[in-house]
């Protein structure tokens, strides 16, 4: 259950970061540096979670694949037709 925890952090925490990126196109207008902390804040705790759950190895390891898979994927959910009908057509 704890991997599970650790999956949806490090996913969260990737989300926010992508958001203050001045290349995301998920919203209007990038997010500031506060919420880019909150992100690494998040990505710190889950590593956290990782590192508990499968030793310091493969915990780290873990969450630097998470991370990658979660930078890779924002780019193109941002292409669904949702966040085009909520930022506008680019």
């Amino acid at each position: 259950m704890l991997i599970v925890l650790a999956i949806l952090l490090t996913a969260a925490g990737a989300a926010t970061v992508y958001v203050t990126a001045g290349n995301q196109s998920m919203l209007p207008q990038r997010a500031g540096a506060t919420a880019r902390r909150a992100g690494w804040v998040v990505i710190l705790l889950s590593l956290c979670f990782w590192v508990a759950e499968l030793g310091a190895g493969a915990g780290v390891f873990g969450a630097f694949v998470t991370l990658m898979l979660s930078w890779i994927a924002l780019p193109w959910l941002a292409l669904l037709p949702v966040f085009k009908t909520v930022t506008g057509a680019r």
